[in-house]
């Protein structure tokens, strides 16, 4: 289910090619982004992806996923968030292009650090908030209905939904695969810009 409501906080993405791409990631373009919390811009990154959608006319624009939450986090614990939750796409990215022993290494650290953003909530839970993009000249959000960066929106937040739930679970195991599995759909959907499932 993708719905679209929320708040604060927020990931945001840059379409943006990678010239020279070594011969393990051949064919496949560079999309940057960047975290974002109530402060501002935080962590810069790149996600191998299997398609880039610029922003016609915002050259210092970038694609923005902006999770809401039903309880504002101390200023620590919103950073923690932001950085492990941009952390573990950037290890699913990672994994794309690596061998399956490198691979299988990334998706472990991925899930930690999924779960990390999960424990930094506390309390609160994550909310699908505003898709669009943001300007990092300007720090202007502009909301923009794209549909496969709300599905991502949503699938992010019922993967943290099911990691804060696998914590009070005797057997957790199915729950982290279950989230890892809405992690990976959401990953997906910001790489081939195209929704995936209903």
């Amino acid at each position: 289910m993708k719905r679209s409501t929320g708040f604060l906080a927020g990931l945001a993405l840059v379409a943006t090619l990678f010239v020279a791409p070594s011969p393990a990631q051949a064919g496949l373009p560079q999309e940057k982004y960047a975290t974002m919390n109530a402060s501002g811009l935080g962590l810069l990154g790149w996600f191998w992806v299997d398609q880039i959608q610029g922003i016609i006319g915002c050259a210092k624009c970038v694609w923005m996923i902006d999770l809401g939450k039903s309880a504002q986090l101390t200023p620590d614990n919103e950073k923690l968030f932001q950085s492990a939750l941009a952390t573990g796409l950037s290890k699913l990215s990672d994994a794309r292009v690596a061998d399956p022993r490198t691979a299988e290494v990334l998706r472990r650290q991925a899930t930690d650090s999924f779960q990390t953003a999960a424990r930094a909530l506390g309390t609160a839970r994550a909310r699908v908030g505003t898709v669009g993009h943001f300007n990092t000249e300007t720090r202007v959000k502009t909301p923009s209905p794209q549909p496969w960066l709300a599905a991502a929106d949503q699938d992010l937040v019922d993967g943290l939904t099911l990691l804060q739930a696998a914590a009070g679970e005797p057997v957790p195991v199915p729950w982290v695969t279950a989230a890892m599995a809405q992690f990976d759909e959401a990953f997906k959907e910001i790489s081939t810009k195209q929704v995936i499932g209903s």
